[in-house]
This record gives structure tokens, C-alpha cells and sequence, in this order.
């Protein structure tokens, strides 16, 4: 994912940490980019302005995710960010990402490699998101990101794990313990093991 690739190059470039309080705006839609960022601790929620005055949500990025990733190819951010909770980020300034991407054929490809899956990650999440039924919607998630013997790691809380499927997270926890009950998973805190997911 690019989240790793741009997270192991901002460490291991010179960054720096930014704390946001909830509520915290990052940057507004139109500023210009001089920074990349990566989630350490709590939720960035990613909104556009549009013409009749909405405000929809674009993504919502937790721990250990980049955020705005296409605003290192671009001169203003097409996005605003705000923090959802007290949050710690990790900064990089992007001319000093950029030098170091030219400087390593390697790392731009494993960063556009990154990229092309992460595209194929969000056109997947769009389509769980389509489902209408939150268990089958949950079902088809999990089963996306099953490792082959069927065992999930959610390394984000269960909350993001629902707001990142478009679930109300007192909804995700409801049919968690349904799927519990029925006997479709086994779960030991934030480890899920699937033990029969229909096809």
C-alpha cells in the first residue's frame, strides 16, 4: 500500500509530528501543498467543497494511513482535512519527498505500485459499500481482506474499521455479535477468524 511506502520514506527522511485537537482543521481545500502527511494516532476525515454548498466525505483515515497521497503531484490540495478526534500526524515537506523519489527509481516504482493497488482497494471498498444489508456488507469486507485461511487482523480500532464501510459503528458491533452467535466468525479482540463465510 502507499501508506507504507510514503510512511517508511517520510521517517526515513527529515519529518516531523503534528498534533490536531478534534475539530482541527489540517489544511483547506485551495491551500497549497507544502507538506505530506501520515496518520499516527486518530481519525483525519478528507471533505470537498463542492458548488451548491455540500460538503461529502471523501475518505476517513486512521492510524497508520497517508492521507491526500495525489497532492504530491499536485500544487493545491482538492480536499480539505479536519480532524474527527485528537490526532498526532507525521510530516514531511513534499519538495523534500519529491527529491528523494527522483533520486531512487526504486522507490517511485514501489510507490506506483502502491498506488495502482491502492486504486483497486477503493474501487472495492465502493463496491462493499453498495451493498445495502450492514451483515452482508461486513461479510463481503471481511472476506476482501482475509488472509487464505481465513484469519483478519484489524489494525485499526472496529469504529474505523465500520466508518471505513459506511456503517454506524454501534450497527458494526450489533452484527458483529450476531455473526459471533451464528457461528460465521471467531473473534479475540481485534483478530477475526472467518470459519464460514458462504461464497
Amino acid at each position: 500500500m502507499s501508506e507504507k511506502v510514503l510512511r517508511d520514506l517520510m521517517l526515513h527522511l527529515k519529518s516531523t509530528k503534528q498534533a490536531l485537537e478534534s475539530g482541527q482543521i489540517l489544511f483547506k481545500q485551495g491551500d497549497c501543498v507544502k507538506r505530506l502527511y501520515c496518520v499516527e494516532q486518530g481519525v483525519l476525515r478528507l471533505v470537498r467543497n463542492t458548488a451548491d454548498g455540500a460538503q461529502p466525505i471523501l475518505y476517513e483515515a486512521s492510524a497508520g494511513e497517508t492521507i491526500a497521497e495525489a497532492s504530491l503531484f499536485s500544487e493545491k490540495y482538492q480536499c480539505a482535512a479536519v480532524a474527527v478526534t485528537n490526532s498526532e500526524l507525521i510530516c514531511c515537506n513534499k519538495q523534500t519527498m519529491l527529491v528523494a523519489l527522483k533520486s531512487s527509481p526504486d522507490a517511485m516504482l514501489d510507490l506506483l505500485n502502491a498506488f495502482s493497488g491502492q486504486v483497486r482497494d477503493l474501487r472495492t471498498i465502493n463496491e462493499i459499500k453498495n451493498i445495502k444489508r450492514a451483515k452482508e456488507r461486513m461479510l463481503s469486507y471481511f472476506k476482501t481482506i482475509a488472509n487464505e485461511i481465513g484469519e483478519i487482523n484489524l489494525g485499526s480500532s472496529m469504529k474505523d474499521a465500520a466508518h471505513k464501510i459506511g456503517i454506524a459503528h454501534e450497527t458494526f458491533y450489533r452484527e458483529l455479535s450476531c455473526l459471533e452467535k451464528e457461528a460465521v466468525i471467531v473473534r479475540r479482540g481485534r483478530k477475526i477468524t472467518i470459519k464460514n463465510l458462504p461464497v
